[in-house]
């Protein structure tokens, strides 16, 4: 049974203790100190009670704080990887420059180096 419940029937038991009068004791009503116990207890239940709720609520905050830090955590590597991207994309684009002027250098020089062969054979033949 939990708390609520529990509380909701001591007060239930109590309040028909107190308004049977006798509640089924010779002396007349129920004992004073079977009341004041009962008081005890339902006092002890709801100040259980205040502090599960307050737990409760704490545990709320902290929740929605991580989420928050969560959250901002989550974006500030999104940014980082977007500018990751554009460096990736940057340097490759230099790369692949670099790389096209590298082979036409390679080609212009393997095309002189054509054209040299070919005059030597020329004159060799000649």
């Amino acid at each position: 049974m939990d708390v609520e419940a529990e509380v909701a029937d001591l007060k239930l038991r109590m309040n028909s203790l107190e308004a049977a009068g006798l509640g089924g004791f010779e002396t007349g009503g129920p004992p004073a100190d079977l009341l004041a116990e009962i008081r005890d207890r339902m006092h002890g239940m709801q100040l259980g009670m205040a502090a599960l709720s307050l737990g409760l609520a704490e545990v709320r905050a902290d929740v929605a704080q991580v989420r928050a830090e969560m959250k901002d955590e989550s974006e500030a590597v999104t940014v980082e990887i977007a500018g990751v991207r554009w460096q990736l994309r940057e340097q490759s684009a230099a790369t692949r420059a670099e790389i096209q002027a590298t082979l036409d250098a390679l080609l212009r020089e393997v095309g002189g180096l054509s054209r040299r062969i070919d005059r030597l054979l020329k004159s060799d033949s000649a």
